[in-house]
């Protein structure tokens, strides 16, 4: 089913934006807690995580819904699905908070760190959901 590919080809497309989003809060980071002096691109930062997070969520419920149109069943990914799940609240929290962040702008040290290690285990959830997703795609999609 060719359509099956868009959720792939879509959380590939919000993970390499996820990936720029955090090299910028790799950089934010460094300016904040190591006292470096290294430009940070904030409204890159701000919109490129808004929209990575949303096709992450967006890609998620594509990903049940081509599940179901072309297997007729859906969460039989093991990992993938489960950890999909584990995905969407720190997707919330990552939006939340970056969105008080920006909204609310002023000097601050816990609420952006808690952003970052938030946003940290997200990134490397992703990755881990690339890896099953790898998986999937060469034992059912090829």
């Amino acid at each position: 089913m060719p359509s099956m590919w868009i959720h792939p080809a879509l959380q590939l497309f919000a993970t390499i934006a996820g990936g720029y989003v955090f090299y910028l809060g790799i950089r934010r980071f460094m300016m904040l807690h190591m006292k470096k002096k290294v430009p940070f691109n904030w409204k890159g930062h701000v919109l490129w995580g808004k929209i990575a997070i949303a096709l992450w969520i967006a890609g998620m419920g594509l990903g049940l819904f081509f599940a179901w149109m072309g297997w007729g069943v859906m969460l039989i990914t093991g990992w993938h699905y489960i950890t999909g799940f584990i995905i969407i609240p720190l997707a919330a929290a990552g939006f939340a908070t970056g969105y008080v962040l920006d909204k609310y702008k002023k000097k601050r040290a816990v609420l952006p760190l808690a952003h970052g290690i938030n946003n940290l285990v997200l990134m490397l959830l992703i990755l881990f959901q690339l890896y099953t997703g790898v998986l999937i795609i060469r034992d059912y999609l090829l």
